[in-house]
């Protein structure tokens, strides 16, 4: 067992530590040491309480496994990809598993990859996301796939989602497919029939149209025809989406809107220059948040989109707090290594200038104080409760997943 493990002082206990060991070391007369000395005291103390708080922080789960993405539910549920590789047709092709976990239950397999598919030729998939249905009742997983073409094995790309209940049975539409084929982005909706989906409008998914699809009904729908959107944040409690709209060709000024997926109604909030990505939706649906630039996190509110908040912070993957205070927030690009730190939202406030002029992408931006939590160690995804008990995370290399009990 390492000596980190087997520290059990605190920070308390490590700062008197430390002052007992000035009054064993015999200090030398000349008065240039003993600030050196001192200094030396002090810095082992502050070591010796950051290896004790890494040693306390011990997560409550862990899966020694490559997780490749995770979700909480409603009621505190984490789902979880597992990657995993079968032989079959003399290729390697990959099937991952996916796995859901109750706090104080063993794990439960909900797809086995090796049996996704059946005898059809040869389907390899990656799970690329994982989202719950408001009730807590479902799950679309968001899947890239390799399908064998012929004999030959000549494979093809494409992406799709599974739908699936919570117990890991198939939800079959009318035609009797349980995937939407080249559907990503997908969300269950709040009225527990209806999923909402993004399919590509322009190549490499610069732009998306949105569709939905009751799992009851034989087609599907497009209930905003001859409209694309840059990127959309879904509010699917409330059968709603905010979205960024844009031109088909990329030229005019990028639309905050804010959309009714079931009547199929909009109404724009705001325009906003230099959009940068991390568009996301509170929890109670009053407030969306998004990156201007590199370093601005822009807060406004959905009814009355003038109030707004700016706060000073490098962009990266963000979680909001259960009361919408705060969000959590994992540095750096998508799917690289980062470090997470608490970042509070600052009081919404009338924009001034006029709302979406240039000028104002960092006007008013406050600097905050972040946070860090787990001794600011670095991970490469995380996901946070809805209540916020709970933050699951996977770590840099091998991916393994542990889940910690939040204060």
């Amino acid at each position: 067992m390492s000596p980190v493990r087997n520290l059990t002082i605190g920070r308390q206990s490590s700062a008197v530590f430390a002052l007992r060991a000035m009054s064993l070391v015999h200090v030398p007369a000349a008065p240039w040491a003993r600030p050196f000395l001192l200094r030396a005291v002090l810095m082992l103390a502050s070591l010796l309480a950051a290896a004790a708080a890494q040693a306390q922080t011990k997560p409550i789960l862990t899966v020694e496994q490559e997780c490749a993405a995770l979700a909480f539910a409603p009621d505190g549920k984490l789902a979880y990809a597992v990657r995993r590789t079968i032989t079959t047709r003399r290729l390697e092709m990959q099937r991952d598993d996916l796995w859901m976990v109750t706090p104080g239950a063993r794990p439960r397999r909900l797809l086995d990859g090796k049996e996704v598919g059946g005898e059809r030729l040869a389907l390899g998939y990656a799970i690329q996301a994982i989202r719950w249905s408001p009730d807590g009742r479902r799950l679309a997983v968001e899947t890239r796939t390799i399908v064998m073409l012929d004999e030959q094995e000549n494979t093809a790309e494409g992406y799709g989602t599974v739908l699936l209940e919570q117990s890991g049975k198939e939800i079959r539409l009318q035609d009797g497919e349980f995937v939407l084929s080249r559907a990503h982005h997908s969300a269950w909706l709040g009225d527990g029939v209806t999923v909402a989906f993004l399919t590509e409008a322009m190549e490499d998914k610069l732009l998306h149209s949105i569709g939905t699809v009751r799992a009851t009904a034989e087609r599907g729908d497009m209930p905003f025809p001859g409209l694309v959107f840059a990127a959309v944040a879904w509010d699917a409690p409330r059968n709603a989406a905010v979205a960024l709209q844009r031109d088909a060709n990329l030229r005019g000024p990028a639309r905050l809107v804010w959309l009714d997926l079931l009547k199929q109604t909009r109404r724009e909030l705001v325009v906003v220059e230099n959009f940068t990505g991390g568009l996301s939706v509170s929890p109670s649906g009053k407030r969306v948040a998004y990156f201007r630039g590199r370093d601005t996190l822009e807060i406004r509110d959905v009814e009355q989109p003038h109030l707004v908040a700016r706060v000073r912070v490098a962009s990266g993957a963000f979680a909001w707090s259960s009361d919408e205070t705060r969000v959590l927030l994992k540095r750096g690009e998508l799917r690289k290594n980062g470090s997470l730190v608490w970042v509070p939202i600052p009081p919404l406030a009338t924009e001034s200038p006029a709302p979406g002029s240039p000028a104002t992408a960092q006007a008013g931006a406050v600097q905050p104080l972040l946070e860090p939590i787990l001794s600011g160690l670095t991970f490469r995804d995380f996901a946070l409760s809805p209540d916020g008990r709970l933050l699951a995370v996977t770590t840099p290399g091998n991916k393994h997943l542990a889940v910690y009990s939040m204060p």
